[in-house]
């Protein structure tokens, strides 16, 4: 038996840094290095303070790598010396040198740049961020949530490596077992050493108590758990021994009755009683070397199933998050399962209007009631905030938004909810769960665009639009890299004398094989990516610079209309970017008129009455664009400090006639008018359309009958020849 518990050594494991977590940053641009390291400079994380080290590209990353292996954070440009510097350097660190503890965190300063779902999952991104996102309070946070992870990702490996040790002497821990089977062999594996027992008994109760439950016990070589024992209590005499050492916190050992006593250091306490009829006094120093190993093994079985809980469960809502759910999928094997996604609509608004708090309780009674719509046996899951996974037979979607149609018990009262579902069946071979998981984020986002409460089910022409999206989306990111995007200028005409008033910037993108891609279908995928962002400080400056170059060339009195995205306006620095193009440029700040969809109002009334306040600080006019086809009420227009008023061309095609169109065009100039706004009509074809509106009042217009889109060149040629 001495060699059993002798044989070897414990090795020494790597130990976590003693006075610090080492920080790499890595980018190229020296003053993200100290901008990051002054930010978090005399911050303390779990009581250790942070060390920072600093590389300036990928390969130089994977040099200090070298020197320091037990970096916790690195915190990692994305675009360096490549376009991919990034992400090979990352997979270096995770694939070549199996750096898979540290904690990795993905910057960029192009914040259209995201990489895929599938690449932040290929390559072990554990976080992603734009710089202009990581405020210091952010990057903090995101450092703290870094670090931890990082720090329970060492505690298991250092755990994993005392297990590996404790397996090897004594041969029995599988720390993926349940409890009680881990009990059983625990029984099999004492009845050899220390046996044969006359009897034998493992039990547990909670730190503190004596109140014990056993959980298996021997007899005869007969191994029983509590459930398939018709006894579940053991005698008295056995009772007051296990009782005794859990009162004590101490081993027994009495005659051929030994009561050893353990615990897991935070939770559980245990007795293993062994009944031994062969026992001799001078085991004992062996039993407590045992005794010690046991107690290694159930911390590290503690451990082991506590990490198991929080790597596959969402712990605010008990429920499986979203590693379960993939490893659900990828266990799937029957062709008649579907995975559903649910999005609970406008859950943002209802959290920013009420409180996380309430948003908790929302969430947690939308899982009851996915409880109750779904099947028994049905696996659910929270895939992300307000998104939950849900696998499943085929349940028609219009029983499933009945079901979701109910308002839905939130404390003391109820919630009208309603949602997006998107759903794709599992029945094709060789589809990995994230694949599967990412087809039905394809229907979901599909379902979304359609408006609340709309479901899709996955087809392959989905996956088909999408890879065009994403194709047309890299070749939009090359353009723009490029100069391949251009801006063309139509003409703003007075209408009762024909006279130029100024001009709109309009974007054009046109392609290597010649044809022109159309901004209705390039512009959407600009605001989704983020691309707008850049795109659009871009448009600004060149159409200012414009504007400037007609003034020079003799034209001082037109102004320059400029289409601005809601996505822009939500950019904090939309103002500074702003105020940089007009002092670049040095035109006058009231001859710059940013063209605004009615889609702001999304934004929240509030919001865009600031932000239209200090538009008009700065001297720029305001014109809400596309009037009538947007999302804004009359009362938000009233309250909104604009200049002008464009009717869009959809209605100016009617005009005269007795439909609706027609009948709008009569009822906005006046209204227009009402409410101190000049009015400007476009898409302007026809005389007749000129004449009709001269007669119901409005005064300004743009359209083919007046100029195409131009070229600065050819705008110069036709100011010439006509009126200014």
């Amino acid at each position: 038996m001495s060699k059993l518990f002798f044989s070897k050594s414990r090795p020494k494991t790597e130990s976590l840094p003693e006075k610090s977590w080492k920080i790499l940053i890595v980018d190229d641009d020296p003053d993200v290095h100290e901008t990051t390291e002054f930010a978090l400079k005399g911050e303390v994380v779990l009581g250790r303070s942070l060390q920072f080290l600093h590389a300036g590209s990928g390969q130089e990353c994977l040099e200090v790598l070298d020197g320091n292996p037990d970096t916790a954070v690195i915190l990692m440009d994305a675009v360096m010396e490549t376009q991919d510097a990034g992400l090979q350097a990352v997979r270096a660190i995770r694939e070549d040198r199996h750096m898979h503890q540290v904690r990795i965190i993905l910057r960029t300063g192009q914040p259209g740049s995201a990489p895929e779902l599938d690449t932040i999952h290929r390559f072990d991104i554990n976080d992603y961020k734009t710089k202009g996102e990581l405020t210091k309070n952010r990057l903090l946070t995101s450092i703290i949530t870094a670090i931890r992870s990082f720090s329970q990702l060492k505690i298991i490996a250092d755990g994993k490596i005392g297990m590996e040790q404790i397996i090897e002497s004594s041969r029995f821990l599988r720390p993926d077992m349940n409890l009680s089977d881990f009990s059983v062999e625990l029984l099999h594996r004492v009845n050899r050493l220390f046996g044969p027992l006359r009897k034998g008994v493992f039990c547990r109760t909670a730190l503190g108590s004596t109140r014990f439950q056993w959980i298996a016990r021997i007899e005869d070589d007969q191994v029983f758990t509590c459930d398939e024992s018709p006894d579940c209590q053991p005698e008295e005499m056995v009772r007051k021994t296990i009782e005794d050492s859990l009162r004590s916190r101490r081993s027994r050992h009495l005659n051929n009755r030994n009561s050893l006593y353990l615990d897991d250091g935070e939770e559980y306490a245990y007795v293993l009683y062994m009944d031994s009829p062969d026992f001799h006094p001078d085991e004992i120093p062996l039993m407590s070397i045992f005794t010690s190993h046991l107690s290694l093994t159930m911390q590290n079985f503690r451990m082991y199933h506590r990490m198991e809980r929080l790597a596959y469960e969402d712990m605010s809502l008990a429920i499986p998050n979203l590693s379960a759910l993939i490893r659900e999928i990828d266990s799937v094997d029957t062709s008649e399962k579907y995975l559903y996604l649910l999005d609970i609509c406008q859950f943002g608004v209802l959290n920013d209007l009420l409180g996380h708090d309430f948003g908790d309780i929302v969430l947690l009674s939308f899982v009851e009631r996915l409880k109750f719509s779904f099947p028994p046996g049905s696996f659910i899951a929270r895939d992300s905030g307000d998104v939950f996974g849900v696998i499943s037979g085929r349940i028609p979607f219009e029983d499933l938004q009945d079901f979701f149609s109910l308002p839905v018990s939130v404390g003391e009262g109820s919630r009208q909810l309603s949602v997006n579902i998107g759903a794709v069946a599992l029945n094709e071979e060789d589809v990995s769960g994230s694949d599967y998981l990412r087809n039905a984020h394809l229907a979901l986002k599909r379902a979304k665009s359609e408006g609340p409460g709309k479901s899709v089910l996955y087809t392959p022409v989905i996956g088909l639009e999408t890879r065009e999206r994403i194709s047309l989306l890299q070749n939009l990111r090359s353009a723009f890299t490029h100069e391949r995007i251009f801006l063309m200028y139509q003409p703003q005409v007075n209408l009762a004398d024909g006279r130029v008033i100024g001009f709109e910037a309009l974007i054009r993108w046109k392609i290597e094989e010649g044809h022109f891609i159309p901004p209705s279908k390039f512009v959407p995928l600009a605001e989704q990516s983020g691309l707008i962002i850049p795109m659009g400080n871009w448009i600004l400056r060149m159409a200012m610079h414009s504007l400037a170059d007609f003034n020079r060339k003799g034209y001082p009195g037109l102004h320059m209309a400029i289409n601005v995205s809601a996505v822009q306006l939500r950019d904090p620095d939309f103002i500074y970017n702003l105020e940089g193009a007009l002092k670049d440029s040095g035109v006058q700040p009231e001859k710059v008129e940013l063209e605004i969809t009615e889609s702001i109002a999304l934004l929240g009334a509030d919001r865009v009455v600031s932000l239209f306040q200090k538009l008009k600080k700065l001297g720029v006019t305001l014109a809400i664009d596309d009037f009538g086809t947007g999302y804004s009420s009359l009362s938000y227009i009233d309250s909104w400090p604009a200049d002008r008023l464009k009717i869009d061309r959809a209605f100016i095609s009617n005009i005269g006639a007795a439909d609706t169109g027609g009948r709008i065009v009569d009822l906005v100039i006046p209204l227009g008018k009402k409410l101190g706004l000049q009015v400007l009509a476009e898409g302007i074809e026809t005389e007749e359309q000129a004449q009709k509106l001269i007669e119901l009042g409005c005064p300004e217009g743009q359209g083919f009958l007046y100029g195409k889109p131009m070229g600065f060149k050819d705008a110069l040629n036709w100011l010439g020849k006509n009126k200014v």
